[in-house]
């Protein structure tokens, strides 16, 4: 007999309820099901139904440098610290920057945690 045990993950527009301690080690990466393009402006995805690329949320000073380092098995704390020595941002702006972005594109489905936050969380939180 097989047993399939369902673990139950917080849902991606809610992980900003999440405490910065367990969203620091998150490990952002991309959807692979969502087609996207970077520009110095913009991060833009594809239209499922016309195939237009649509702008989904201006970029900022920094934000592609941030961008460039989700789907390298980093935590967000990483990829601030990484900014951080980079000089992209201030270091007092790095990590509100990657939380931002990342929340945003969870929100939309564009990315995601890599690994399972249980084991940070329990589950009996969600």
């Amino acid at each position: 007999m097989t047993c399939l045990v369902q673990i139950q993950q917080p849902r991606l527009e809610d992980l900003d309820r999440l405490p910065d301690p367990v969203l620091g080690k998150i490990m952002p990466v991309f959807n692979g099901n969502v087609e996207y393009r970077l520009n110095h402006t913009a991060f833009s995805i594809k239209h499922d139904k016309t195939g237009d690329f649509q702008e989904l949320l201006p970029l900022e000073d920094g934000d592609l440098d941030i961008l460039s380092l989700f789907d390298r098995d980093l935590t967000l704390e990483q990829i601030a610290a990484q900014i951080e020595v980079d000089g992209s941002l201030a270091d007092a702006a790095a990590y509100p920057r990657v939380k931002a972005l990342f929340l945003k594109l969870a929100r939309c489905a564009v990315c995601y945690p890599a690994q399972s936050l249980v084991d940070e969380i329990g589950e009996s939180e969600w």
